[in-house]
């Protein structure tokens, strides 16, 4: 802002930069004239060249939490920072019930992306759909072309989370929960959209459904110490 005439006169953005020196100004007289011609000075190109290089190092900077093994708080840090996130999606190879709860009655997750095996597995999960009342959308799918292994926490916007181990193997060693930014989080954001449109969703298990065949063999089959059918027989 400058003086004139006995009058406060506000200083534009564009005489601001000249008086600065970081643009040139050339016109067919003193006075500023929208036909004048605007070049940048070194002056003007060191300044953006700064701009541009802070902006870079905000972009690649990263943020990490560290999970020791023999931590027993390293699940509950995890949730605490899926819950600062809002809604979200979880992609985990090996999510399973031991950790349902915290993912569904503790954080925002409303989309859950797991793998095809094993069958004891999805069975839980199943079971865990139907016993729990969830008061929001929560829907868990299975990849059944197994192309996750990373595991990832995917909000709606801005930065990803990768997990360096399952939810339910937080604690067990040590890993690293790492913030992803930029292009990267959005082609991972972008991969979930195509693998979450063909996976098979998960349903609730039914009250009256029978155990797996695999189970109901196992019970069928005699112990080592059992005695033969037979015996006591003659």
């Amino acid at each position: 802002m400058f003086f004139g005439m006995g009058q406060k006169v506000r200083e534009t953005p564009l005489v601001w930069l000249y008086r600065v020196h970081w643009i040139d100004l050339k016109g067919p007289s003193e006075r500023f004239e929208d036909s004048d011609i605007v070049s940048i000075t070194p002056v003007g190109r060191g300044a953006l060249r700064a701009l541009d290089e802070a902006a870079a190092e905000k972009q690649s900077s990263t943020t990490a939490v560290a999970l020791d093994g023999d931590d027993p708080t390293a699940l509950a840090k995890v949730i605490e920072q899926i819950m600062s996130m809002g809604t979200c999606a979880l992609v985990d190879r090996y999510f399973s019930q031991d950790v349902f709860l915290a993912a569904a009655q503790r954080t925002k997750i409303e989309r859950i992306l797991t793998g095809p095996n094993p069958e004891k597995r999805l069975a839980g999960l199943g079971q865990a759909l139907a016993d729990v009342n969830i008061d929001r959308d929560f829907e868990i799918r299975v990849d059944e072309e197994d192309q996750h292994h990373d595991r990832f926490v995917i909000p709606d916007d801005g930065p990803v989370w990768a997990l360096g181990a399952s939810m339910n193997g937080v604690g067990a060693r040590h890993s690293v929960m790492t913030e992803i930014k930029g292009p990267p989080a959005e082609a991972i954001r972008a991969r979930f959209e195509e693998t979450w449109s063909a996976a098979q969703q998960l349903e609730p298990a039914s009250q009256h459904s029978d155990p797996p065949v695999a189970e109901k063999h196992r019970e069928e089959e005699p112990g080592p110490d059992a005695e033969p059918q037979d015996a006591g027989k003659n």
